[in-house]
């Protein structure tokens, strides 16, 4: 049995249509995302280079006792 590949045009025709609407939006939120991510990722690094573990970590020291050893 042969199959029919007549409607092979009208569904490429009807994908090519709604298809740059999808990949506009998918790359609007593409760019929103990674905005998002690249600030965060600037916050993260400043706070982990003016953080001072002495005030976020109870008995931290930078000399401890086992560093004799």
């Amino acid at each position: 049995m042969k199959h029919s590949h007549a409607w092979c045009p009208l569904w490429l025709a009807a994908l090519m249509s709604v298809a740059p609407e999808g990949f506009a939006e998918g790359d609007g939120v593409y760019r929103a995302g990674n905005a998002f991510a690249d600030a965060l990722s600037v916050q993260s690094v400043s706070t982990l280079e003016t953080m001072k573990p002495a005030e976020v970590i109870p008995n931290y020291t930078d000399r401890p006792p086992e560093q004799v050893y």
